[in-house]
């Protein structure tokens, strides 16, 4: 079942020699395939709405990063810096992005051949020259089109009697013309070629800003960082040395005497299991955590607030002694 027709469309053309486009090869240059692919999405979030698309540049980033995904995006900051180069080669309209609004003249020359029949308002942001009064569908009066060419083709008729009559050299006419026309495009390209390289050059002074921008909040960041680290280093008081004893199975887990004994009245009988497991785990992966003490007391609280504290081994006693004096942990069994 088709979609009712609306202001948007259903798809959009891509031209053949659409990546031979010097400003396509400037933008895989720099971005690679992520940038086309924010590319395209932009154009079929812009040909949803129409002719233009208007959003804040901010909000259409985050918008363009959920559709791609984070992953492989990386930041909504990237995707800014992507729109800002699409913006500065000219892809879009810098002018109306800078007011959140996206758009440019390709794109509208695009909609305009799809939608040509549509009766559309093309007054807002249309950056292509208006249709005249009575065709915007495209579309105008039979009758008085036929008039017209009709008089168009009277009127040439007389001019090429004219032409004959007086022996006008049209060959030399021709020839000044495609001469005038080459030089003409010949100037067009070389000031395309300049705005090209003005745009790019923009672009790229705005990406340059963005970096130093991050990279000095990210130095802010560090900075604030190590005079925390200054001022608590400052205000811990000194810890006495003490020399650290080895344990667990491999005898790699370091502990001092007081930091075992602060770890046995924290986690009773379950300390040898923690101590056996960062040392078998430092073992197999060859590594070294900078302190086992706190290692081992972050492992417990971790597995204690989800309920999967181990339990220890059960170590029978035959010390009627100890059991007198209550030294054993029995079960509470009620009555029944």
């Amino acid at each position: 079942m088709a979609r009712a027709a609306g202001k948007g469309l259903l798809y959009f053309p891509k031209d053949v020699n659409y990546y031979q486009d010097d400003r396509i090869v400037d933008l895989l240059d720099e971005y690679g395939p992520l940038g086309q692919t924010i590319y395209d999405v932009l154009l079929s979030m812009v040909y949803r709405e129409g002719y233009c698309l208007e959003m804040e540049p901010d909000r259409l980033a985050r918008q363009i990063t959920h559709w791609i995904g984070r992953e492989w995006v990386g930041s909504r900051e990237k995707v800014l810096e992507v729109l800002d180069f699409l913006a500065g080669v000219g892809l879009i309209d810098e002018g109306l992005y800078r007011q959140g609004v996206v758009t440019s003249a390709a794109i509208q020359r695009r909609y305009d051949e799809v939608a040509a029949r549509r009766k559309t308002d093309r007054s807002k942001y249309w950056l292509l020259e208006q249709k005249p009064e009575g065709r915007a569908d495209g579309c105008g009066d039979p009758a008085a089109e036929m008039q017209q060419n009709v008089a168009d083709g009277t009127q040439n008729a007389a001019i090429a009697q004219q032409n004959v009559a007086d022996g006008t050299p049209n060959a030399a006419i021709v020839q000044q013309n495609v001469a005038e026309g080459t030089q003409k495009d010949a100037g067009t390209a070389q000031r395309k070629e300049k705005e090209r390289k003005e745009n790019k050059t923009k672009g790229n002074e705005r990406k340059e800003d963005r970096k130093k921008e991050t990279e000095k909040k990210k130095s802010q960041i560090s900075e604030r960082e190590r005079e925390r680290e200054k001022t608590g280093a400052a205000c811990r008081p000194p810890v006495p040395h003490s020399p650290a004893k080895r344990y667990g199975y491999y005898h790699n887990v370091l502990l001092t005497d007081a930091g075992y004994e602060s770890l046995r009245s924290e986690m009773g009988r379950s300390l040898p299991t923690y101590i056996d497991k960062l040392s078998n785990y430092m073992e197999a992966r060859g590594v070294d955590y900078p302190n086992h003490e706190a290692t081992i007391r972050k492992w417990y609280s971790d597995d204690r607030l989800a309920g999967k504290v181990p339990r220890p081994p059960h170590q029978p006693s035959f010390d009627l002694a100890a059991f007198d004096a209550g030294g054993f942990d029995l079960p509470d069994i009620g009555e029944g």
